[in-house]
């Protein structure tokens, strides 16, 4: 007979199999299934770890490809979960409460969410879970634990105060550092997987984000310095910003009702016994907590973050019902909370806890718009992962050259996807400062309309306006206008292709959570194209849109009430703004434009 902790973990994958993706998703799927498929480097940092198993599982025969990795993101929820028993079993926990401790790791959403689809973050998942269950023993396995922390390495950044803070504690506990330090050289070892990145990047792949084959480069990617260069303004916030990062944390790593296992988490450090391991992973969570809360709080509105914690809260819950000393009563009473945690935590979004599978067909209409050898330039991280997956994994319209315009100052790179067409980078475009933009843009727009079709993207307000008296809608995508005539001709107002994508696909599979915010951001744009245009009219039906498929987007009500401006309903507009303050605080550009309307 199999062990309890064995057969939970095969429980809990039996349970995600039904809401594992069966096509590409959004976000990031596309481009991390790209890099694992094509062993490829994906965007900062890399995920060594991700690419390598993940082209392994990419070789099972299993349906499609984003599948086949989404199935190991299950897999290491799974094996995740049934770590955190083992971790309760090993220090005496009895096995019914400290089940459903464990349990309340997949029942968080973010949790769940991420064990059916393309991401890395399960797997960073499994490799904390792992290291506590080498390091918070009796005897902890310091050469172990030190080459998984390697290994680790090449996940996600988010295990980095996980592992120092684990680490940390095992030296304290051991009261010296001889033995931390003599497992060094394995932590090396497992570091070398590092060296997959510009071994990769050597290989010319279809995906090769910031070609890291120097060590310059290297360093770069590995410490994400451009995307932190990006957001350094949304981390490390104090005051009320930093707060609500802070409860958004705890919203994510805990569930809908935060207070409860947050609570029971924090008795358990006092109730546990052993107190080691509840301390250790007491720890993981508040490491958990600096790393959303001030270091990546960009990645909360994603639901990029929380796994750890809700792991580490998971080890606790299972720790203390699992050891609760006292009358059986007691017991019951405290097997009885974790259960609660756990229903609690499982009652959160379960309509969107099925599979949504929108972003394959959204991608292939948006490139199926554009004519043979068109330029696509696109803006938003959805089709710009999409396009990479659909053309260098699929071979899905081979013969356009996608490029993303907000890395046109990689000119490496444009003339490396260039060179995939046959083509080469046109001389205007080539000979311009990498850092302007916009200029490199327009340049490469003005360069290839006498020869091809350009497709544009709407998606990023440093370029939009530049271009919005030429567009064309075309789909999902637009067509920049060749014909001076055509340019200055009033526009008709056309059907949604948003709309149509709706007719087709939500009778059968309705747009959740995901697939709304995306289709919502599909209509805002194209409302806020007709408001630069001057159109305020054709703007409306749009932004209405926009707001009915996704009201909890604050751009869609601060676009709307840009649209209630122009026509002169002040009122209205702030009252709006007020609205999508109140969705988010922290939007900038609503407490300005609400500033300005009043």
């Amino acid at each position: 007979m199999r062990s309890p902790p064995v057969l939970l973990a095969l429980a809990v994958f039996a349970a995600l199999l039904p809401a594992v993706h069966s096509d590409v998703s959004w976000y990031d799927s596309g481009e991390l299934s790209t890099a694992a498929a094509v062993l490829g480097v994906g965007h900062p940092t890399g995920f060594p770890v991700f690419s390598a198993l993940g082209h392994a599982l990419s070789l099972l025969p299993l349906g499609a490809m984003p599948f086949r990795l989404a199935i190991g993101s299950a897999a290491a929820i799974a094996a995740a979960t049934g770590l955190l028993l083992a971790l309760a079993r090993r220090h005496g926990a009895r096995l019914l409460p400290a089940a459903l401790g464990a349990l309340f790791y997949p029942a968080v959403f973010v949790v769940w969410l991420h064990g059916g689809l393309v991401e890395v973050y399960a797997l960073n998942g499994l490799a904390i879970a792992l290291l506590a269950w080498l390091l918070l023993r009796p005897d902890p396995d310091l050469a172990r634990a030190a080459f998984v922390t390697g290994l680790a390495l090449g996940t996600h950044a988010s295990v980095v105060l996980s592992a120092a803070t684990l680490w940390v504690f095992t030296s304290v506990r051991l009261r010296t550092l001889r033995p931390v330090l003599r497992a060094v050289p394995f932590g090396l070892l497992g570091a070398l997987v590092i060296l997959y990145l510009p071994l990769a990047s050597l290989r010319d792949p279809w995906l090769d984000w910031g070609d890291p084959e120097t060590p310059a480069r290297l360093w770069r990617h590995l410490t994400a310095s451009g995307i932190r260069e990006s957001f350094a303004g949304e981390m490390g916030e104090g005051g009320a910003a930093g707060a609500r990062a802070l409860a958004a944390w705890a919203r994510l790593a805990a569930g809908p009702f935060p207070a409860l296992p947050l609570v029971l988490g924090a008795a358990a450090c006092a109730v546990a016994r052993p107190r080691v391991p509840a301390l250790g992973l007491a720890l993981v969570v508040l490491g958990d907590a600096v790393f959303s809360a001030l270091l990546n709080p960009m990645g909360q509105a994603d639901l990029q973050t929380g796994l750890p914690g809700a792991l580490g809260l998971a080890g606790l819950l299972a720790l203390g019902a699992g050891t609760a000393r006292g009358p059986r009563p007691a017991r019951l009473a405290a097997t009885a909370a974790a259960l609660l945690a756990v229903v609690t935590a499982a009652s959160e979004r379960p309509q969107d806890r099925a599979t949504d599978e929108w972003a394959g067909a959204f991608g292939r209409e948006a490139l199926d718009a554009a004519p043979p050898g068109a330029l696509v330039l696109t803006a938003t991280d959805h089709l710009s992962s999409l396009s990479l997956y659909l053309q260098g994994v699929e071979g899905y319209r081979p013969d356009l050259t996608v490029l993303v315009k907000q890395h046109l100052v990689d000119t490496p790179g444009v003339a490396d996807r260039y060179a995939r067409s046959g083509l080469q980078p046109p001389e205007a475009f080539a000979s311009l400062d990498a850092a302007d933009q916009l200029a490199r843009a327009l340049a490469l727009v003005r360069a290839e309309l006498p020869r091809r079709a350009v497709l544009w993207e709407l998606g990023d307000g440093r370029f939009d306006p530049a271009v919005a008296q030429v567009l064309r809608p075309a789909g999902l995508l637009y067509r920049v206008a060749t014909d001076p005539e055509d340019a200055a001709r009033p526009l008709p107002v056309e059907p949604s292709a948003v709309a149509a994508l709706v007719d087709a696909r939500a009778p059968t599979d309705p747009p959740r959570f995901r697939t709304r915010r995306v289709l919502s951001d599909s209509e805002r744009l194209r409302g806020t194209w007709r408001l630069l245009r001057g159109e305020t009219a054709a703007a409306a039906t749009p932004l209405a849109a926009a707001v009915a498929l996704d009201p909890e987007s604050a751009r869609a009500w601060v676009a709307l009430a840009a649209l209630q401006h122009r026509r002169g309903e002040r009122a209205a507009a702030i009252a709006t703004l007020e609205r999508a303050l109140r969705l988010d605080p922290d939007y900038a550009k609503a407490r300005e434009n609400l500033e300005a309307y009043r």
